[in-house]
């Protein structure tokens, strides 16, 4: 599929998400899409920028200032190198992780909440505990965190045909057959879920470079995704 394709293909769907009932459109919420900057984004086809004005050298450059370059640069501080220049297309840093604030609360601009850390990710929990988020010791089986900033699990819910439906699995007018594949297809992922591998180690953990490495579990990732589907 071309990038047009797929990007008609999402628009028609909005427009379609407005449809008219009876000779009235449905009132969706109002607000914006929030995303990149397109224009700076099409400079860099274009070529549109100025001539550079002066040239300088660093030890270590990390392109983009989302929450992977900004982990980047927490790490080589954390390890006393400060040699590193960080550049960021966008005005703002952060990338899908940027945040806003109206009058009543700060807010997400993506669907970026972080679930809690595992015993695995030591590398998460150390930098959660530098940002204060993670009181105590960040590698403690129970670790303590700042309890403003913790949410609750967000209620899920879809909207189809003009009717709200809870959970993001398709209720009203499924037949029977596709339920009983939503029911066998949770109860699959709670089991690999709990799955420990031969090495001792969980099948799926984040990161994912410190999961089990038992064959029955990377099998899959020597299928390709289209021989998968």
């Amino acid at each position: 599929m071309q990038r047009r394709h797929f990007l008609g293909a999402l628009t028609s769907g909005l427009f379609a998400s407005c449809e008219m009932r009876q000779g009235q459109p449905i009132a969706l919420p109002l607000g914006d899409l929030l995303g990149p900057n397109l224009k700076l984004g099409h400079r860099l086809r274009t070529g549109d920028f100025p001539k550079p004005s002066s040239s300088r050298k660093v030890g270590v450059l990390i392109v983009g200032g989302g929450i992977a370059g900004l982990s980047a640069a927490w790490q080589l501080t954390k390890q006393g190198i400060t040699d590193w220049e960080l550049v960021e297309l966008e005005d703002e840093l952060g990338g899908n992780a940027r945040t806003g604030r109206n009058a009543v609360t700060a807010h997400p601009w993506g669907a970026h909440y972080l679930p809690l850390p595992t015993r695995e990710a030591t590398q998460l929990r150390s930098m959660l505990a530098d940002l204060g988020v993670l009181h105590g010791d960040p590698q403690a089986v129970l670790p303590q965190y700042d309890e403003t900033m913790l949410v609750h699990a967000p209620q899920e819910r879809l909207y189809i045909n003009g009717l709200w439906q809870e959970s993001l699995w398709p209720r009203q007018g499924v037949a029977p057959r596709e339920l009983d594949q939503y029911k066998r297809f949770e109860e699959l992922a709670l089991r690999l879920r709990n799955s420990v591998g031969a090495d001792g180690k969980r099948a799926f953990v984040s990161p994912s470079t410190l999961a089990s490495r038992d064959p029955q579990f990377t099998r899959l990732d020597q299928l390709s995704f289209a021989a998968w589907l």
